[in-house]
């Protein structure tokens, strides 16, 4: 419970990141570009998952239904996020602990 709580916070500014990416990649040129490289690179598994149970196929016929299919498709990237804000925790207590470390080993001397 406490990783989750931990995380929670900014697995949901990673959430809104990747559907804020989403969003843009709607938009002209070249921000669309630039949106979509960012979405493939760094929300490769958010990405996939949105295209596999998002409202993107041809079958999907009216409004309502890409709609539902495309909240559904957000709601089950969220646990990704949460795994995204667990990595950045643990990469940011490596980094702090090796400053630490050189820090203190500086100060030794």
């Amino acid at each position: 419970m406490k990783w989750l709580s931990r995380n929670i916070r900014l697995a949901i500014w990673i959430h809104v990141v990747f559907l804020f990416v989403f969003n843009l990649c709607w938009a002209p040129s070249p921000i669309a570009t630039i949106a979509i490289w960012g979405l493939l690179t760094v929300f490769l598994p958010h990405f996939l998952i949105a295209q596999k149970f998002g409202g993107f196929t041809a079958d999907v016929g009216s409004l309502q239904d890409i709609i539902v299919l495309s909240v559904v498709s957000f709601v089950l990237t969220f646990p990704l996020s949460l795994v995204y804000a667990w990595f950045l925790h643990w990469l940011a207590r490596r980094i702090h602990g090796f400053r630490r470390s050189r820090y203190q080993s500086r100060a030794g001397v």
